[in-house]
């Protein structure tokens, strides 16, 4: 059925306002007014003659080519118009679709009567041959065939989209429902066709639905509750279901659209256990977080259970689908624990955080400690370890404290009243063995809600020993030194700490000399250490000959009950007879006499020298504390003495105006057994110069002589003039 010009006329100006129809008449004039019933949204074609030519035109009066190409809207109307005037002179025409000699049926006018209208409306409608969509149609013209024909282009419809939010508010909450609707309309004026295809939505540039179709409105809607949290740049794609209608989309205008977090509370409950508990008791706590915002969505994230705000150790649980987390720990200590759930989301675009009221968790136990777990003790030495108790979460109970594993044969511990949070609440446990040996045991305490607690100790029973001094027994000649004694002093065990050494009850004249030089000494062990030390036993010629038990202690400070004792022999003897004596002279190698004589005179004023040699005729015995002492019968005007044979630690030194005296210390029973002194002396005035040698020694010596006299006789040079006798310098 044909669509009449009129009302299609009517149906736009109802559509648009008057002053858009007032435009868009403006602009949809045709060019030439000869057929009037062809007005907006119709296009003419007329069968024109111009002269003998008969063609399609867009004129009534003019030819423009053969065959005649026009272009007209998809949704539009053409209408087929035959004028009078002119006259057409052939008679009557037709437009008939396909090609001369093979119509397709597409549409076909028949013979035209003049001025009258035949409109074909290319909307996708059917006149018998085939839907008139968008395409290309040739038509010509019975019975003109070849020689008037024409081309109508049917061009798609161009189209816009554009998106709208239909239902939900913007900015949304995560999880609330939303609809966007895409609206694709047509953009050519008085093609009143609606698009048809499908349409798909975009957010962000990323496809977010399926194809939807568009409704008869040219219209399809999106639903959606997932949208996350922030912010959403939503657009629509078009595709026409054919060749009617253009592409387009809507990013050149997308909506924009905010999802705000949801808000969440979390609660904290003790789902397992007791409040208060025993240390070492599973607790069980559950946190349940909710959306609050209503919007019906379950919170993911998780759930972080923390102790005084620290999370605790495997504490961070992920939420189940109801929005429960369950967090279970036996390891919780002594004492208060506020304890808190925190709500952690997996997106925190999509819901905010949240944090439960406190539960607390008080945790019944109790500590010990030992400040000295590590100790050494002689044996029968008692040990005490000091400690400390204190009590958590308002625990009481009375300790037992006692010594567990495998303690030394003697361990006392304690029962220690401990109230409620009491801190360092003192207590001792004691311990000793008989015997050297090392302890691992442990100090345990037991209390009520069968609470234990222990801390490992250590205790090493060790001693010393001290060994019998090598040798033994030693002869002593009186007022002489004995040989050197060796002994050891040795850790036993783990012992460490100061032994003391001494003679405690020596005989009278005899004394103990240490290594120390000393007649104690202190000796300081480590664990498992050797010293080695000596022993010499210093006598005086008082000491009667006899034989004497000497007793040598070695005391441990930490325990000076425990010393222990060694006892040597010390034979006393006479001394040995020496036989030493003094002779004028000197020694060309220590065991050889070289006799000398002073002279007899000895001008005033001249400096002299001479030897003085002590002399050890003895085969067997050495002479000790052999000392020379030279004194002048008056005073010199100068006197000085050296030890020329010696060897080594002899010294000279005046001893007065007239004395000088000499320490030789020991002359040897063996070679050299001589040693020499060296006298420099100037005479004062007067006839002559008189000195005796005194030797002394701490042996006694009866048969080799002790003094020494000698004189020597001075003499004046006679008065002379200079130079009367050769060498005499003297002026006077």
């Amino acid at each position: 059925m044909r669509v009449p010009l009129f009302p299609r006329t009517w149906r736009a100006a109802l559509r648009f306002s008057v002053l858009a129809l007032a435009c868009l008449c403006l602009a949809s004039v045709p060019a030439f007014a000869g057929n009037p019933n062809c007005s907006f949204g119709c296009t003419a074609i007329y069968t024109t003659l111009q002269s003998t030519t008969v063609c399609f035109s867009s004129s009534p009066t003019q030819c423009f080519g053969n065959p005649f190409v026009s272009h007209v809207s998809f949704g539009l109307t053409v209408d087929f118009f035959q004028p009078n005037p002119p006259s057409q002179l052939f008679g009557g025409h037709s437009a008939t679709s396909g090609a001369p000699g093979s119509p397709d049926g597409f549409f076909n006018t028949g013979t035209m009567t003049d001025n009258a209208d035949n409109y074909f409306t290319f909307d996708g409608r059917s006149y018998g041959g085939g839907n008139l969509n968008a395409g290309t149609y040739n038509y010509y013209c019975i019975p003109h065939g070849a020689g008037m024909e024409g081309q109508l282009i049917v061009d798609p419809d161009g189209t816009s989209t554009s998106v709208s939010q239909t239902a939900g508010s913007n900015p949304s909450i995560f999880g609330q429902t939303v609809t966007f609707t895409a609206t694709v309309s047509n953009s050519v004026f008085f093609s009143f066709v609606t698009p048809t295809g499908t349409v798909r939505f975009a957010d962000n540039g990323l496809f977010i639905s399926g194809s939807l179709p568009l409704n008869g409105s040219g219209q399809a809607t999106f639903t959606s509750s997932t949208f996350l949290g922030g912010s959403h740049s939503i657009t629509a794609f078009y595709t026409p279901s054919n060749g009617n209608f253009t592409l387009s989309d809507s990013t050149g205008s997308p909506l924009s659209h905010t999802v705000n977090a949801a808000n969440t509370s979390t609660a904290l409950a003790l789902t397992s256990g007791t409040n208060p508990a025993t240390a070492g008791q599973s607790l069980s706590f559950t946190a349940t977080v909710t959306n609050t915002s209503g919007t019906g969505v379950v919170p993911v994230g998780n759930a972080i259970f923390e102790d005084n705000g620290t999370p605790l150790g495997g504490g961070t649980i992920a939420l189940d689908g109801a929005g429960h987390a369950v967090f279970t720990t036996s390891a919780l200590a002594g004492g208060t624990h506020p304890i808190t759930a925190v709500f952690s989301a997996s997106n925190t675009n999509n819901f905010n955080g949240s944090s439960s009221a406190v539960i607390n968790e008080a945790v019944h136990d109790f500590s010990l400690s030992i400040s000295n777990p590590v100790q050494s003790v002689l044996p029968n030495q008692t040990a005490t370890f000091n400690g400390t108790l204190s009590a958590f979460g308002g625990y009481s109970s009375t300790i037992t404290v006692s010594c567990q594993g495998s303690p030394p044969a003697t361990c006392t511990g304690a029962s220690v009243p401990l109230a409620a949070n009491a801190q360092n609440v003192p207590f001792t446990v004691t311990a000793s063995n008989p015997a050297v040996a090392n302890f691992s045991f442990s100090i345990s305490g037991s209390g009520a809600e069968s609470l234990t607690h222990a801390v490992p100790v250590t205790l090493s029973v060790g001693s010393f020993s001290f060994s019998q001094p090598t040798p033994n027994s030693v002869s002593v000649a009186q007022g002489n030194p004995s040989s050197t004694m060796t002994f050891q002093i040795s850790s036993l065990g783990a012992f460490t700490g100061e032994v003391d050494l001494s003679c405690p009850t020596p005989p009278s004249g005899v004394t103990c000399m240490f290594s120390n030089g000393a007649s104690t000494q202190a000796l300081v062990l480590s664990a498992g250490q050797v010293i080695n030390d000596t022993l010499v036993l210093n006598t005086t010629s008082s000491v009667p000959v006899n034989t004497y038990p000497i007793t040598v202690q070695a005391t441990p400070v930490a325990a000076p009950g425990q010393f222990q004792t060694r006892s040597v022999t010390l034979t006393e003897t006479a001394p040995a007879r020496a036989n030493t004596f003094l002779y004028l002279g000197n020694s060309p190698n220590g065991t050889t006499e070289n006799l000398t004589k002073l002279p007899v005179l000895l001008g005033v004023g001249n400096n002299f020298s001479f030897d003085i040699s002590a002399f050890n005729s003895e085969s067997s015995s050495d002479s000790h504390n052999v000392n020379i002492t030279l004194i002048f019968a008056k005073p010199v005007a100068t006197a000085l003495a050296s030890v020329t044979r010696g060897t080594g630690g002899e010294s000279c030194m005046p001893i007065s105006a007239i004395a000088i005296s000499c320490s030789l210390g020991t002359i040897t029973a063996a070679a050299p057994w001589i040693k020499t002194v060296t006298y420099n002396v100037t005479a004062a005035s007067g006839r002559t110069l008189d000195f005796t040698a005194i030797l002394s020694e701490s042996n006694v010596n009866l048969t080799s002589p002790t003094v020494l006299p000698e004189t020597v006789k001075l003499r004046y040079r006679p008065m002379l003039r200079p130079g009367l006798m050769p060498g005499n310098n003297n002026p006077k």
